[in-house]
């Protein structure tokens, strides 16, 4: 839960990877993406991950992506998504 500047070709290969496992929204404003949401379907359940630029940051752009996220899973057929939540972000849910 760091910042990254760099990612190697096999975490960008990994990460941009869209299949029936892999699913990838990415949100764009004024030609620049401002924030991403990935899942991974294992079985019936999956893993997410949602990220957005610090300049968008309390702005929706994350629950927008997260709701779409949602939605593509329930249609894919996934019954249960698992996160794990900045301890920041986690305090603004409570």
């Amino acid at each position: 839960m760091a910042r990254r500047t760099s990612l190697t070709a096999g975490e960008l290969r990994e990460l941009s990877t869209v299949d029936e496992r892999h699913h990838v929204l990415v949100a764009w404003l004024g030609g620049e993406p401002v924030g991403i949401a990935r899942l991974v379907r294992a079985g019936a359940e999956a893993e997410v991950s949602v990220a957005v630029g610090d300049d968008w940051q309390h702005r929706g752009v994350g629950s927008v992506l997260a709701d779409r996220l949602s939605a593509d899973a329930r249609a894919a057929g996934i019954e249960r998504l698992r996160a794990t939540m900045h301890a920041e972000t986690a305090r603004r849910w409570r």
